[in-house]
């Protein structure tokens, strides 16, 4: 009807281009996760919930590697064991390292007496190896790497906070970042 009126000598004769557009497959973009985990931990998207807006659908996988990432802090034991290692300090139980380590069931520590009950202060207890025995003369430096939505407080409990803040050298408002080794 349009061709007629538009163009009312025209026969029909002539042919229309087809004017059907193709369709294109769509595709997701690929999402570089070990990248958005870079700067995750570099702290291009800021703490929750807006690094939760930020990241979207891949926050879930990229915290994932993130923390993969942040958790490999084994050291080697003067013994020569690998694993993540602590020194108990004073007032220490290993319910309370395995809760502040993230390194939980506490029975799957590894201690010098061979009983998760029976530590002392100045031992060095190991997850996922053999444990050293004693400590002594050997004074074993045990760091901890940050990992997201970890505080001190987290970290080392209510008796142990304020002693890493000061050998830290960490004050008022006591920020760390994920990433951040503490000693």
């Amino acid at each position: 009807a349009w061709r007629k009126y538009a163009n009312p000598d025209d026969k029909g004769a002539a042919s229309l281009p087809n004017v059907r557009p193709t369709t294109q497959p769509t595709t997701a973009p690929t999402v570089d996760l070990d990248a958005l985990a870079t700067r995750t931990i570099r702290g291009d998207f800021g703490n929750d919930p807006a690094r939760r807006q930020a990241l979207g659908s891949n926050y879930a996988a990229v915290m994932a590697i993130v923390n993969r990432r942040l958790s490999g802090s084994g050291v080697t034991t003067p013994s020569g064991n690998t694993g993540y290692c602590v020194v108990v300090s004073s007032g220490d139980t290993m319910s309370a390292i395995a809760s502040r380590t993230g390194r939980t069931p506490a029975s799957a520590w590894s201690v010098p007496s061979g009983n998760i009950n029976r530590i002392w202060p100045g031992q060095q207890v190991c997850y996922g190896g053999s444990t050293a025995s004693s400590v002594g003369a050997h004074v074993v430096t045990t760091s901890h790497v940050v990992t997201a939505g970890e505080s001190l407080w987290v970290i080392y409990g209510p008796s142990g906070w304020q002693a890493a803040a000061q050998r830290n050298g960490l004050s008022y408002p006591y920020v760390i970042h994920p990433g951040q080794v503490l000693r």
